[in-house]
């Protein structure tokens, strides 16, 4: 999936994806701060969710549909998707402690070992009689 790099973007992305809001769609939008500018797009967009995940599962693509609606009335909560038909189907979920551990991925965590990686080369670089202590 594709991320936008500003607010107008992801907007976009997202009507794209789940159908920009009408009156039958999301009847509150309107309200919303912003609307009357941000919603009125050239072309309004068609809900494609079920298009997008069409190598899903039929369950699985529910869930998703339900993940994603528009309205927040409308879309499921954490709650009563734990008992959706997906999760109920084979493969069955497994218990966390069987899960497969990884190393933290975590975009600062990344960028602070790149970072330190690179210092270290940039050390060994320097000749020897520029380097602190430390670098030793």
């Amino acid at each position: 999936m594709q991320t936008g790099k500003y607010e107008m973007e992801q907007l976009d992305l997202i009507f794209k994806l789940c159908g920009t809001p009408t009156a039958e769609s999301w009847p509150e939008a309107q309200n919303l701060p912003g609307a009357k500018k941000t919603f009125l797009f050239e072309k309004p967009y068609p809900r494609r969710v079920s298009d997008v995940f069409r190598r899903f599962s039929p369950s699985a693509r529910a869930l998703v549909e339900q993940f994603l609606m528009l309205d927040p009335n409308k879309r499921i909560s954490a709650h009563k998707a734990l008992d959706a038909d997906y999760f109920w189907e084979e493969p069955m979920p497994c218990e966390p402690r069987e899960l497969p551990k990884y190393e933290p991925s975590h975009e600062f965590q990344t960028k602070k070992r790149l970072q330190e990686m690179k210092r270290t080369l940039e050390s060994k670089k320097r000749p020897r009689h520029e380097r602190s202590d430390q670098d030793k």
